[in-house]
Protein backbone atom coordinates (compact mmCIF):
# COMPACT_ATOMS: atom_id res chain seq x y z
CA UNK A 1 0.00 0.00 0.00
CA UNK A 2 2.91 2.35 0.71
CA UNK A 3 4.12 1.71 -2.84
CA UNK A 4 0.74 2.83 -4.21
CA UNK A 5 0.88 6.02 -2.17
CA UNK A 6 4.43 6.68 -3.39
CA UNK A 7 3.36 6.25 -7.02
CA UNK A 8 0.37 8.51 -6.43
CA UNK A 9 2.63 11.17 -4.86
CA UNK A 10 4.93 11.11 -7.89
CA UNK A 11 1.98 11.51 -10.27
CA UNK A 12 0.69 14.49 -8.28
CA UNK A 13 4.20 15.97 -8.18
CA UNK A 14 4.48 15.79 -11.98
CA UNK A 15 1.09 17.51 -12.39
CA UNK A 16 2.04 20.10 -9.74
CA UNK A 17 5.33 20.98 -11.46
CA UNK A 18 3.64 21.09 -14.86
CA UNK A 19 1.00 23.54 -13.59
CA UNK A 20 3.68 25.77 -12.04
CA UNK A 21 5.64 25.90 -15.30
CA UNK A 22 2.56 26.28 -17.51
CA UNK A 23 1.14 29.27 -15.63
CA UNK A 24 4.59 30.86 -15.36
CA UNK A 25 4.90 30.75 -19.16
CA UNK A 26 1.45 32.32 -19.53
CA UNK A 27 2.47 35.12 -17.16
CA UNK A 28 5.62 35.81 -19.19
CA UNK A 29 3.62 36.28 -22.40
CA UNK A 30 3.43 39.80 -23.79
CA UNK A 31 0.22 41.75 -23.37
CA UNK A 32 -0.66 41.29 -27.05
CA UNK A 33 -0.11 37.52 -26.99
CA UNK A 34 -2.02 37.16 -23.76
CA UNK A 35 -4.89 39.21 -25.15
CA UNK A 36 -4.99 37.12 -28.32
CA UNK A 37 -5.11 33.91 -26.28
CA UNK A 38 -7.93 35.28 -24.13
CA UNK A 39 -9.82 36.23 -27.28
CA UNK A 40 -9.49 32.73 -28.72
CA UNK A 41 -10.69 31.12 -25.49
CA UNK A 42 -13.56 33.61 -25.29
CA UNK A 43 -14.60 32.77 -28.84
CA UNK A 44 -14.63 29.03 -28.07
CA UNK A 45 -16.67 29.49 -24.88
CA UNK A 46 -19.10 31.88 -26.61
CA UNK A 47 -19.69 29.30 -29.34
CA UNK A 48 -20.26 26.54 -26.77
CA UNK A 49 -22.67 28.65 -24.74
CA UNK A 50 -24.41 30.06 -27.82
CA UNK A 51 -23.41 33.67 -27.07
CA UNK A 52 -21.98 36.65 -28.91
CA UNK A 53 -18.26 37.06 -28.27
CA UNK A 54 -17.53 40.50 -26.77
CA UNK A 55 -14.57 42.21 -25.08
CA UNK A 56 -16.57 42.28 -21.86
CA UNK A 57 -17.09 38.51 -22.00
CA UNK A 58 -13.39 37.95 -22.74
CA UNK A 59 -12.47 40.08 -19.70
CA UNK A 60 -14.64 38.01 -17.34
CA UNK A 61 -13.49 34.72 -18.81
CA UNK A 62 -9.89 35.80 -18.32
CA UNK A 63 -10.59 36.37 -14.62
CA UNK A 64 -12.91 33.41 -13.98
CA UNK A 65 -11.03 30.77 -16.01
CA UNK A 66 -7.48 32.09 -16.41
CA UNK A 67 -7.15 33.14 -12.79
CA UNK A 68 -9.84 31.79 -10.46
CA UNK A 69 -10.47 28.52 -12.31
CA UNK A 70 -6.82 27.64 -12.81
CA UNK A 71 -5.98 28.18 -9.15
CA UNK A 72 -9.00 26.16 -8.03
CA UNK A 73 -7.42 23.17 -9.77
CA UNK A 74 -3.94 24.12 -8.57
CA UNK A 75 -5.24 24.31 -4.98
CA UNK A 76 -6.73 20.83 -5.31
CA UNK A 77 -3.49 19.29 -6.61
CA UNK A 78 -1.32 21.17 -4.10
CA UNK A 79 -3.38 20.17 -1.06
CA UNK A 80 -3.53 16.51 -2.14
CA UNK A 81 0.20 16.43 -2.91
CA UNK A 82 1.28 17.76 0.48
CA UNK A 83 -1.22 15.50 2.28
CA UNK A 84 0.68 12.50 0.89
CA UNK A 85 3.68 13.41 3.05
CA UNK A 86 2.23 11.36 5.91
CA UNK A 87 5.36 11.51 8.09
CA UNK A 88 4.65 15.18 8.75
CA UNK A 89 1.95 16.35 11.14
CA UNK A 90 -1.23 17.41 9.36
CA UNK A 91 -1.04 21.09 10.33
CA UNK A 92 2.49 21.33 8.91
CA UNK A 93 1.33 19.87 5.57
CA UNK A 94 -1.49 22.38 5.40
CA UNK A 95 0.76 25.34 6.24
CA UNK A 96 3.32 24.31 3.60
CA UNK A 97 0.63 23.93 0.90
CA UNK A 98 -1.14 27.23 1.65
CA UNK A 99 2.03 29.29 2.11
CA UNK A 100 3.73 27.90 -1.01
CA UNK A 101 0.54 28.54 -2.98
CA UNK A 102 0.38 32.17 -1.89
CA UNK A 103 4.09 32.73 -2.54
CA UNK A 104 3.77 31.31 -6.05
CA UNK A 105 0.69 33.45 -6.78
CA UNK A 106 2.49 36.57 -5.57
CA UNK A 107 5.59 35.77 -7.65
CA UNK A 108 3.55 35.22 -10.83
CA UNK A 109 1.95 38.66 -10.47
CA UNK A 110 4.73 40.80 -9.03
CA UNK A 111 7.62 38.89 -10.56
CA UNK A 112 6.80 37.37 -13.95
CA UNK A 113 4.11 39.80 -15.08
CA UNK A 114 6.14 42.80 -13.99
CA UNK A 115 8.89 41.90 -16.48
CA UNK A 116 6.51 40.82 -19.26
CA UNK A 117 6.04 43.28 -22.16
CA UNK A 118 2.93 45.47 -21.93
CA UNK A 119 1.75 43.80 -18.72
CA UNK A 120 1.76 44.72 -15.07
CA UNK A 121 0.98 43.23 -11.64
CA UNK A 122 -2.43 43.47 -10.00
CA UNK A 123 -3.22 42.90 -6.33
CA UNK A 124 -6.81 42.18 -7.38
CA UNK A 125 -5.54 39.21 -9.39
CA UNK A 126 -3.52 37.98 -6.41
CA UNK A 127 -6.69 38.02 -4.29
CA UNK A 128 -8.73 36.31 -7.02
CA UNK A 129 -6.08 33.62 -7.58
CA UNK A 130 -5.66 32.96 -3.87
CA UNK A 131 -9.45 32.78 -3.42
CA UNK A 132 -9.65 29.99 -6.00
CA UNK A 133 -6.65 28.24 -4.46
CA UNK A 134 -8.12 28.38 -0.94
CA UNK A 135 -11.65 27.34 -1.91
CA UNK A 136 -10.53 24.03 -3.35
CA UNK A 137 -7.91 23.58 -0.65
CA UNK A 138 -10.60 23.96 2.01
CA UNK A 139 -12.84 21.50 0.14
CA UNK A 140 -9.98 18.99 0.02
CA UNK A 141 -9.19 19.38 3.71
CA UNK A 142 -12.89 19.10 4.57
CA UNK A 143 -13.01 15.72 2.80
CA UNK A 144 -9.78 14.71 4.54
CA UNK A 145 -10.99 15.51 8.06
CA UNK A 146 -14.46 14.02 7.47
CA UNK A 147 -13.01 10.72 6.26
CA UNK A 148 -10.37 10.82 9.01
CA UNK A 149 -13.16 11.15 11.58
CA UNK A 150 -15.07 8.28 9.95
CA UNK A 151 -11.92 6.14 10.08
CA UNK A 152 -11.13 6.94 13.73
CA UNK A 153 -14.71 6.37 14.91
CA UNK A 154 -15.15 3.38 12.55
CA UNK A 155 -18.45 4.85 11.37
CA UNK A 156 -18.22 2.86 8.12
CA UNK A 157 -19.13 -0.19 10.27
CA UNK A 158 -22.03 1.61 11.98
CA UNK A 159 -25.21 0.69 10.11
CA UNK A 160 -27.30 3.32 11.91
CA UNK A 161 -24.87 6.11 10.94
CA UNK A 162 -24.81 4.89 7.32
CA UNK A 163 -28.61 4.81 7.20
CA UNK A 164 -28.94 8.34 8.62
CA UNK A 165 -26.36 9.64 6.13
CA UNK A 166 -28.20 7.98 3.24
CA UNK A 167 -31.53 9.53 4.32
CA UNK A 168 -30.02 13.03 4.71
CA UNK A 169 -28.33 12.84 1.30
CA UNK A 170 -31.54 11.49 -0.23
CA UNK A 171 -33.52 14.44 1.11
CA UNK A 172 -30.93 16.90 -0.23
CA UNK A 173 -30.99 15.13 -3.60
CA UNK A 174 -34.78 15.31 -3.76
CA UNK A 175 -34.81 19.01 -2.83
CA UNK A 176 -32.31 19.81 -5.60
CA UNK A 177 -34.42 17.97 -8.17
CA UNK A 178 -37.60 19.74 -7.05
CA UNK A 179 -35.85 23.13 -7.06
CA UNK A 180 -34.58 22.58 -10.59
CA UNK A 181 -38.05 21.60 -11.79
CA UNK A 182 -39.52 24.72 -10.14
CA UNK A 183 -36.91 26.96 -11.80
CA UNK A 184 -37.49 25.25 -15.16
CA UNK A 185 -41.26 25.87 -15.20
CA UNK A 186 -41.27 29.56 -14.23
CA UNK A 187 -42.00 31.96 -17.08
CA UNK A 188 -39.26 33.62 -19.10
CA UNK A 189 -39.72 37.10 -17.61
CA UNK A 190 -39.34 35.92 -14.01
CA UNK A 191 -36.43 33.67 -14.93
CA UNK A 192 -34.67 36.59 -16.63
CA UNK A 193 -35.13 38.86 -13.58
CA UNK A 194 -33.70 36.24 -11.23
CA UNK A 195 -30.75 35.62 -13.56
CA UNK A 196 -30.04 39.35 -13.89
CA UNK A 197 -30.00 39.84 -10.11
CA UNK A 198 -27.67 36.90 -9.51
CA UNK A 199 -25.42 37.89 -12.41
CA UNK A 200 -25.05 41.45 -11.15
CA UNK A 201 -24.01 40.18 -7.71
CA UNK A 202 -21.27 38.06 -9.33
CA UNK A 203 -20.19 40.96 -11.56
CA UNK A 204 -19.89 43.23 -8.52
CA UNK A 205 -17.89 40.55 -6.68
CA UNK A 206 -15.24 39.70 -9.29
CA UNK A 207 -12.35 42.14 -8.77
CA UNK A 208 -10.45 43.89 -11.51
CA UNK A 209 -12.95 43.48 -14.32
CA UNK A 210 -13.52 47.14 -15.01
CA UNK A 211 -17.12 48.14 -15.77
CA UNK A 212 -19.45 46.97 -13.01
CA UNK A 213 -22.70 47.70 -14.82
CA UNK A 214 -24.03 45.40 -17.50
CA UNK A 215 -26.76 46.90 -19.63
CA UNK A 216 -29.85 44.86 -20.40
CA UNK A 217 -29.44 45.66 -24.09
CA UNK A 218 -25.95 44.15 -24.22
CA UNK A 219 -26.25 41.35 -21.67
CA UNK A 220 -23.77 38.80 -23.02
CA UNK A 221 -22.00 38.58 -19.66
CA UNK A 222 -25.29 38.07 -17.84
CA UNK A 223 -26.24 35.30 -20.25
CA UNK A 224 -22.86 33.65 -19.73
CA UNK A 225 -23.19 33.81 -15.94
CA UNK A 226 -26.70 32.44 -16.24
CA UNK A 227 -25.32 29.42 -18.10
CA UNK A 228 -22.31 29.10 -15.79
CA UNK A 229 -24.19 29.32 -12.49
CA UNK A 230 -27.79 28.37 -13.28
CA UNK A 231 -26.91 25.46 -15.57
CA UNK A 232 -23.31 24.25 -15.17
CA UNK A 233 -22.96 25.19 -11.50
CA UNK A 234 -26.36 23.89 -10.41
CA UNK A 235 -25.82 20.54 -12.12
CA UNK A 236 -22.32 20.34 -10.62
CA UNK A 237 -23.90 20.66 -7.17
CA UNK A 238 -26.53 18.09 -8.16
CA UNK A 239 -23.71 15.82 -9.36
CA UNK A 240 -21.97 15.94 -5.96
CA UNK A 241 -25.12 15.05 -4.02
CA UNK A 242 -26.19 12.48 -6.61
CA UNK A 243 -22.79 10.78 -6.38
CA UNK A 244 -23.08 10.48 -2.59
CA UNK A 245 -26.63 9.16 -2.92
CA UNK A 246 -26.18 6.48 -5.59
CA UNK A 247 -22.76 5.24 -4.47
CA UNK A 248 -24.20 4.52 -1.02
CA UNK A 249 -26.99 2.28 -2.29
CA UNK A 250 -26.35 -1.19 -0.95
CA UNK A 251 -26.78 -4.58 -2.65
CA UNK A 252 -25.67 -3.18 -6.02
CA UNK A 253 -22.16 -3.55 -7.40
CA UNK A 254 -20.20 -0.29 -7.31
CA UNK A 255 -19.77 -0.14 -11.10
CA UNK A 256 -23.55 -0.29 -11.54
CA UNK A 257 -24.05 2.45 -8.93
CA UNK A 258 -21.76 4.74 -10.94
CA UNK A 259 -23.57 3.88 -14.17
CA UNK A 260 -27.01 4.51 -12.62
CA UNK A 261 -25.76 7.84 -11.25
CA UNK A 262 -24.52 8.99 -14.68
CA UNK A 263 -27.69 7.87 -16.50
CA UNK A 264 -29.89 9.59 -13.89
CA UNK A 265 -27.91 12.85 -14.08
CA UNK A 266 -27.69 13.13 -17.86
CA UNK A 267 -31.29 11.93 -18.20
CA UNK A 268 -32.54 14.61 -15.82
CA UNK A 269 -30.55 17.26 -17.71
CA UNK A 270 -32.42 16.23 -20.87
CA UNK A 271 -35.84 16.01 -19.18
CA UNK A 272 -35.55 19.38 -17.42
CA UNK A 273 -34.81 21.04 -20.75
CA UNK A 274 -37.03 19.21 -23.25
CA UNK A 275 -40.04 18.49 -21.02
CA UNK A 276 -40.30 20.98 -18.18
CA UNK A 277 -38.81 24.03 -19.89
CA UNK A 278 -40.24 23.29 -23.34
CA UNK A 279 -43.81 23.57 -22.09
CA UNK A 280 -43.33 27.01 -20.49
CA UNK A 281 -44.49 30.17 -22.28
CA UNK A 282 -41.64 32.40 -23.57
CA UNK A 283 -39.03 29.69 -22.91
CA UNK A 284 -37.64 27.01 -25.19
CA UNK A 285 -35.47 23.92 -25.01
CA UNK A 286 -31.83 24.22 -26.09
CA UNK A 287 -29.56 21.25 -26.74
CA UNK A 288 -26.57 23.48 -25.81
CA UNK A 289 -28.03 23.75 -22.31
CA UNK A 290 -28.35 19.97 -22.08
CA UNK A 291 -24.64 19.73 -22.95
CA UNK A 292 -23.73 22.39 -20.37
CA UNK A 293 -25.87 20.76 -17.66
CA UNK A 294 -24.47 17.30 -18.40
CA UNK A 295 -20.91 18.66 -18.43
CA UNK A 296 -21.32 20.18 -14.96
CA UNK A 297 -22.80 16.93 -13.65
CA UNK A 298 -20.16 14.66 -15.21
CA UNK A 299 -17.20 16.86 -14.21
CA UNK A 300 -18.41 16.89 -10.60
CA UNK A 301 -18.87 13.12 -10.73
CA UNK A 302 -15.24 12.76 -11.86
CA UNK A 303 -14.14 15.23 -9.18
CA UNK A 304 -15.98 13.33 -6.42
CA UNK A 305 -14.54 10.00 -7.56
CA UNK A 306 -11.04 11.49 -7.75
CA UNK A 307 -10.98 13.29 -4.42
CA UNK A 308 -12.70 10.55 -2.40
CA UNK A 309 -10.44 7.86 -3.87
CA UNK A 310 -7.39 10.08 -3.20
CA UNK A 311 -8.32 10.78 0.42
CA UNK A 312 -9.05 7.10 1.11
CA UNK A 313 -5.66 6.12 -0.35
CA UNK A 314 -3.86 8.69 1.82
CA UNK A 315 -5.72 7.73 5.01
CA UNK A 316 -4.90 4.04 4.63
CA UNK A 317 -1.32 4.95 5.53
CA UNK A 318 -1.82 8.20 7.44
CA UNK A 319 -1.81 7.73 11.22
CA UNK A 320 0.01 10.96 12.05
CA UNK A 321 -1.27 13.50 14.55
CA UNK A 322 -2.98 16.72 13.51
CA UNK A 323 -0.85 18.89 15.85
Amino acid sequence: MEARLEIYRKILAVIYIFLIGFFALLCLQSGDDSGALSGNVSEMVAELFGLTNTEELARYLRKLIGHFGFFCFFGLISSLLYLTFIKLKVWIRIIISVSSGFIYIFITEFGFQMIAINRGPSMNDVLLDFSGFMIFSVITYAFYFIFRFIKLKKLYKNEKARRIFFIVVGIAYGLLLITNIALSVINGTTSSKVSSSVSQVVIDTVPGTGNKTVSTSDNTTQQFLRKLIGHFGYFALLGAVSYLFYTNIKKIKIKWRHLINIIAGVGFAFISEYIFQAMVVSRSARFNDVIINSSGFLLMTIFMLFIISSIKLILKEDDSKIF
